[in-house]
Parts: C-alpha cells; structure tokens; sequence
C-alpha cells in the first residue's frame, strides 16, 4: 500500500541499521531459546481397550521432553499392565469436554462381585506409571482402576537407554479418581511432588505415600457410596509409610484436605516387614474430617461390626511387636522370628496441628510410641462408642479437649 509521504535517506539508512541490528539480535536470542515441544494428540477414544492402550502408549512413547500429551473428549478403556511415561517434563491434559480414563467397562465393573477385590483387580487392572521427573497430570478422570496412578522411579528395563536421573517434581492437580483402589506414590524425591485440588470418591486409599517430599493439599475425599469401593468399604485415605528397610520417609505434609467417610482418615505407620525403618519431618496440619459409622461388607469373619479406627493415627507397629504387645501377620514374619531391628523403628518429628475431627468413636487422634511429636489445636466432636446410651460418667458428644482422653498417646523417650 502507498504512503502518501517521502522518507528521508538518511533516516532510511538508520533505520536499515537499527533492523539489520535488531534481526542479529533476535537470530542470536532464538539460538538461545529452547523451541517449546510439541503437542501429541491422544487419538479419539474407541472403548476396546487394546486398542486405547496402544494408542495412549504411543502417544507416551512420541511426546518429546516437555511436551504435552492431550487426550480426546469420551472414555478410554485403559486397565491392564501400567502404561509408562517414561519422557521427563510432560503434561498430560484431559479435553475440557471430558475425558474419562476406564480401568473396566462400566457394565465389566458392574458384573463384578461386590467387595470382590481380587476379581476386581484383575478385570480392572492399573491405569498409568509416571517414571520421569517433573511430569503433570490435570483435568482427567480416573475411574475403576485397582491402581489408578503411580509415581515412582524407573526400572532399568522401561528407561530404555535413557538416563534414570529421577529428582521428582511431578504436579498431579484437579483430576478426579472414583471407584478404585489407590493412587500410589513411592519415590524419594529432590524436588517437592504436589498432588492437590483432585476428588476421591469411593476409593479404597485417596493416596499411598513412601518416599520424601511429598504434599498432599486440597484434597476432597469422601465415600458417598462404601460399596462401590473395591474392598466394599474404604480404608485410609492418606496413608504414608517408609519405602521399605532404611528407605525414605520424610519431608511429607498432608494440609487443608476434606476427608468424609474413611475408617482412618491419615496414618503415618512404620511396619515390621521393614524393620529399623524411619519416618520424620511429617506434618498433618488444618484438615477437615468426618468419621461415619461403616460396617463390615458380607463375605467375610466381621461381616456387618462396625469398622472403627482413629481418624489420624501415628502407629509404630515395630516397636509394639518388638515389645509384645501385639502380634503381626505371622506369614510375613522371617524364619527365626522377627529380627533384633525391630526396636529401632521410630516414628519423630511430627505436627498433629489444627485438624478438625468430627463424628471420631472412642479415640480421635492415636500416637504410638513416637518421639518429639507436637499434637496441639485440633478439635474433635466424639460419638459415643456405644449406639444405646452413653456409658455413665461419659462426656456428652461435642467439642472436647484432648486432655478428656479422645486422644491416646504413647511416647518413646
């Protein structure tokens, strides 16, 4: 298009210099600049689950690091073997539509006998590995999964000559997870891994935890429906625990999550099959629970009594087997009995603060041998145990101090 005005040569000259300049520049800046990855389409759902597999395997085996793996809009039938991605810095993101990730088919997963787990499990099977730092999982929903997601450090066999350099870092956020067993997360992790804002419904554990530098934070947990979860009631929410002998166990923090309708709503247990194993530096902090009578599902020695458990334990089973004081699964112990490590397992370092417990049956909150652990601020409203008339001389239900004994308390010195 003509202008209807003449430019000076000499202000032509400058400004063919300050371009030639400026095009140096921005030459010299994009060799400078990482030219952001690609995005890999998931293709559109089939509902056969061999082919869904194979085709959200290949988009986890094409995304490059830091790319970003988008799923298509309806529900992919994935449950089998975990599927790996094995690629550092990826996203993946559900279609704003919807995506839903099946373990099953709904109508497999109505088949299925009720409280059935074994039968669950293998109908169902495991959803996806993430086995590379600093991933992400949003806006996807998981749904009839014996283990929904897991975060973990790599075997030698799915790296595939890539290095195995694994420091965490992983954000799993505003995603839903119903009707399953767990989401797993066993890595000891240098930079912190953050799983919040998501919704449980109906699972048997919210999150399983063994590692380092986990939080678990705006979590809303809850179990509208016990016979939807696999085991026909559900067990602890959050629960975290070593990774093993001498494995990690520290720098955890469960904060500002809802929990309604688990027999336990926290547990942080260390466990004789790991014996002289450790868990420290954990903080339990302003989270909102409700405990709600559940009974036992039929099929079972306790079919119909009531499951009660405290609603935030710390329970250092090592020290109490060590001690006599309770038995433990007699097939896991080891031929000659259990070893002398046993009393070295402990549980330090933990802040039980301003949690509020409402509905807890007996006891609210239970510490078992620890050591230098602060339970302070937390409010419980208790329920009487017994469902006829209170016990006489019992404390009406309400908010009570937890110098009245709701809270019981064994400390290792």
């Amino acid at each position: 298009m003509k202008r209807g005005f003449r430019l000076n040569r000499t202000l032509v000259g400058a400004a063919l210099l300050l371009a030639t300049a400026s095009l140096a520049h921005a030459q010299e800046a994009r060799m400078a600049v990482t030219t952001p990855a690609d995005t890999v389409r998931v293709a559109a759902p089939t509902g056969e689950r061999v082919t869904d597999r194979e085709n959200v395997q290949a988009a986890f085996d094409a995304v490059q690091p830091g790319g970003t793996v988008v799923f298509a809009a309806g529900a992919y039938v994935v449950g089998g073997e975990g599927l790996v991605l094995r690629t550092p810095g990826v996203a993946l993101r559900g279609d704003p539509d919807g995506t839903t990730l099946l373990g099953c088919s709904r109508k497999q997963r109505r088949s299925l006998p009720a409280g059935a787990f074994s039968e669950f499990s293998e109908a169902c099977g495991d959803g996806f590995v993430l086995a590379a730092e600093a991933q992400r999982v949003s806006d996807l929903h998981f749904e009839s999964f014996s283990l929904a997601l897991s975060i973990r450090e790599a075997t030698e066999s799915e790296t595939q000559g890539r290095s195995a350099s694994f420091t965490g870092g992983h954000v799993v956020e505003d995603n839903s997870f119903h009707d399953g067993f767990s989401f797993q997360i066993v890595l000891d992790a240098d930079s912190t891994v953050r799983v919040r804002r998501n919704v449980f419904r109906n699972v048997w554990h919210a999150v399983a935890i063994g590692g380092r530098n986990i939080h678990v934070t705006e979590n809303d947990i809850s179990v509208p429906e016990p016979e939807r979860v696999p085991f026909g009631y559900a067990g602890v929410a959050i629960g975290i625990r070593p990774l093993g002998e001498d494995g990690a166990c520290s720098s955890m923090i469960v904060e500002d999550n809802r929990i309604d309708g688990h027999t336990e709503a926290v547990a942080i247990a260390v466990f004789p099959q790991d014996p002289g194993s450790v868990c420290s530096d954990i903080k339990v902090r302003d989270n909102e629970i409700f405990m709600r009578p559940v009974r036992m599902p039929d099929g079972g020695d306790q079919a119909g009594r009531l499951a009660i458990a405290p609603a935030i334990r710390l329970f250092n089973a090592q020290r109490l087997v060590a001690e006599g004081l309770m038995t433990w699964g007699e097939h896991w112990m080891p031929e000659g009995g259990w070893p002398d490590a046993l009393s070295g397992g402990r549980i330090s370092d933990v802040r039980v603060e301003a949690n509020r417990i409402t509905g807890a049956v007996g006891i609210g909150i239970e510490a078992a041998h620890v050591t230098d652990t602060r339970i302070v601020d937390n409010e419980i409203e208790v329920r009487p145990a017994t469902t006829r008339r209170s016990r006489k001389g019992s404390p009406s239900a309400g908010m009570v101090d937890l110098a009245f004994g709701y809270c019981w308390v064994s400390w290792t010195r």
